[in-house]
């Protein structure tokens, strides 16, 4: 009786283990659970037909290896990493591995997206911020992608995306899977602590987080145009006073031939004053990411081949 109970109790724990570390259980999505979304979107019937497309997980699990390419050591440690990582920036972080075959990278990136925005990842933050590590095993093209929303977007342009994409290449193709992450998590985290990046200091996110660029008046071009306005008048007004003759002598301030009037004339001076309109976009999306996936709501980040 004793040995039964040591065997359940064991059981049980390492159970309880798989469901910390990491899954592959998914759930079912039903019109009574709102297809399991319980963000803001309007579940729509396209909407409703990309979740029912998605695997429908537990967001506290975290790691998702459907394609089994950690160790459950690997897990447990990615899986306390990612931890850090959260506990740093305040945002949610997810691995999601799988083997779906594809056409376009872009596929990839409606995926993950997908995966990220239809369950309750980024839930409890801001514009539902985090972050998704998506390796896909597709035997014909391997590929793998970081894709970032909410307020996570203003820490990693494409500069700062390829940089983290191109540090891990030869570990995700060498299938070196822990010591990629490890390096890409604490990448990603150094340039959280550096700050906001420089090339989106100009950007900011709509209500559903989607980059859009902020109206910044055109004050250098004002000054330019302010400048080379005042040097060419400035070069009007020296050139005429060149051509005035200094007078020397009486006579040659008036020719006494001319000093009856005969007619008097008014001359007016008609001056033309052209108007110079500066444009500026204020709602242009993000050119190097700020997209929307089938959720409407913004992401950004890129891939790799390998």
């Amino acid at each position: 009786m004793r040995k039964k109970y040591l065997f359940i109790s064991f059981l049980f724990f390492f159970i309880f283990l798989d469901i910390t570390y990491a899954s592959t259980h998914q759930m079912n999505r039903t019109e009574e659970n709102n297809y399991g979304v319980n963000k803001k979107w309007d579940m729509n019937e396209e909407r409703i037909r990309y979740a029912l497309k998605t695997p429908y997980v537990d967001a506290r699990e975290k790691i998702y290896d459907f394609s089994n390419i950690l160790t459950n050591e690997e897990e447990e440690e990615l899986y306390h990493l990612i931890l850090a990582y959260e506990e740093l920036t305040g945002f949610s972080l997810v691995f999601l591995s799988d083997n779906i075959s594809y056409s376009s990278d872009k596929k990839n990136e409606d995926y993950a997206a997908d995966f990220y925005d239809y369950n309750d990842f980024g839930l409890e933050n801001s514009y539902y911020s985090g972050v998704i590590i998506f390796r896909n095993t597709y035997k014909a093209d391997p590929y793998y992608g970081v894709y970032y929303f909410g307020e996570a977007q203003l820490y990693y342009s494409e500069e700062r995306n390829n940089i983290l994409l191109d540090s891990i290449y030869n570990d995700f193709r060498s299938a070196n899977y822990m010591e990629g992450l490890e390096r890409l998590i604490k990448d990603m985290s150094n340039y959280y602590k550096e700050g906001k990046d420089p090339y989106i200091k100009h950007y900011t996110l709509d209500e559903n987080g989607v980059l859009i660029k902020k109206y910044v008046p055109p004050f250098l071009l004002a000054t330019l145009l302010s400048i080379i306005l005042t040097v060419i008048f400035l070069g009007i007004t020296i050139s005429k006073n060149k051509m005035v003759k200094k007078a020397v002598v009486a006579t040659q301030y008036l020719n006494k031939e001319s000093v009856s009037i005969t007619e008097k004339k008014n001359q007016f001076l008609h001056s033309h004053v052209t108007h110079y309109t500066i444009s500026t976009s204020s709602g242009s999306s993000f050119s190097r990411g700020g997209h929307s996936g089938s959720s409407g709501g913004g992401h950004s980040g890129g891939g790799r081949h390998g």
